[in-house]
């Protein structure tokens, strides 16, 4: 019996330490998804006018999808931009 409550005395101390690891893991993805991103067409809030704007503003983007309003649009859409060639 005394070997019974030593183990269930060592579950409950790693269980608990565990649940302080998810608890500081969940407190840091809440951080992430509150900070505003400062990626232009990274977000759906932070929409680019058009493809080449984004590579203007950041020579080092690689292409993919991003969020674009064009000033005709009337929402942001998710684009493919293709940066691969100069001058796109």
């Amino acid at each position: 019996m005394k070997q019974l409550t030593s183990d269930s005395q060592t579950l409950e101390i790693e269980l608990q330490q565990f649940q302080k690891q998810l608890d500081q893991m969940d407190f840091e993805l809440n951080k992430i998804r509150e900070e505003p991103t400062s990626c232009y067409g990274c977000s759906v809030s932070n929409p680019a006018k058009a493809c080449y704007k984004i590579k203007q503003l950041s020579i080092d983007k690689k292409s993919g999808y991003y969020w674009v309003k064009p000033p005709c649009g009337a929402k942001p859409l998710r684009v493919y931009c293709h940066f691969e060639t100069p001058n796109e």
